[in-house]
């Protein structure tokens, strides 16, 4: 999955690329949109990363910003072609949100991931029991459910892989306690997730209930941190990903993105350190196994 990014993240990549080399040509938005005879929308929403690019858009955005470099010219063509290709993850369409595609293809993309979660575990982490538990709250049919089993196994192989990234997730307590499948269910996936952060693959924090009221409960989200081509180890832009059953959003606005990051930090720094949290998950597998 880690090498196969859906069209999502080549168009994120992309439109990075064009706002910096607008910025580096000194033009507003505005003045580009204006020099393509585009809209100002039109150019947004190209910046932004969203649908697909044609090579005759990035040919005359390029023309405008005066980029003549074979090399990065022809960079720039191969991120729209990606942007036209299938998704790997056509097969799951009807099983899933079309938002969370996008979310699929950040988890797979991304070098660094930081993800809160107050309600549930995070599905990159879930055993197949605990996705089963969940089957009544979903009214998920058994054809679906096998469908969505099959994609979560796949997901769960980037965190086998070489080029997992460095995962840290935020749960609150609650998470802990709340008895999807009932004990013996929980007791396997906490274990499961003890062994995967002993395994260095993902470092757990727990925020306990004795915190109170806390920023997290406002909204689920993950930040997930991209490198401007798939081969590059060091991070280059940000996007974060609002998690809702009902309205997920994609944020790509450069001025909401600190709001997130310090968010995190700031659940980061009232949650249990990683060795206390780590003691917390063995005091749990215990509760739950005697029960």
């Amino acid at each position: 999955m880690a090498h196969l990014p859906a069209p999502a993240v080549p168009g994120l990549r992309l439109g990075a690329e064009l706002r910096r080399l607008r910025d580096a040509a000194k033009l507003t938005q505005q003045q580009a949109a204006k020099a393509l005879d585009w809209s100002t929308r039109t150019l947004i929403r190209k910046e932004s990363g969203v649908g697909r690019f044609t090579a005759a858009d990035v040919h005359a955005l390029l023309a405008v910003y005066g980029v003549t470099d074979r090399a990065e010219v022809e960079k720039l063509l191969e991120l729209a072609r990606e942007t036209r290709r299938p998704s790997p993850f056509g097969k799951y369409h009807d099983v899933v949100q079309p938002q969370f595609l996008t979310f699929l293809a950040l988890e797979g993309a991304a070098k660094v991931i930081r993800q809160v979660s107050t309600v549930l575990l995070p599905g990159l982490l879930q055993t197949g029991g605990y996705a089963r538990g969940l089957q009544p709250i979903d009214g998920t049919s058994e054809e679906d459910l096998a469908l969505q089993l099959e994609l979560r196994r796949t997901r769960q192989g980037l965190l086998a892989s070489d080029r997992s990234p460095a995962y840290t997730v935020v749960l609150d307590e609650s998470v802990l306690h709340r008895r999807v499948g009932g004990p013996g269910v929980m007791a396997d996936q906490l274990r499961h997730l003890l062994d995967l952060v002993e395994a260095g693959k993902v470092d757990v924090r727990i925020i306990e209930y004795s915190v109170g009221a806390h920023p997290g409960l406002r909204e689920c989200f993950a930040v997930f941190d991209l490198a401007a081509e798939s081969d590059d180890p060091v991070p280059t832009s940000t996007v974060v990903f609002i998690d809702h059953p009902v309205h997920s959003a994609l944020v790509r606005e450069d001025e909401r993105i600190p709001h997130y990051t310090a968010t995190f930090e700031a659940l980061t720094a009232l949650a249990l350190t990683a060795e206390q949290s780590t003691r917390r998950l063995a005091h749990e597998i215990s509760r739950y196994t005697d029960a």
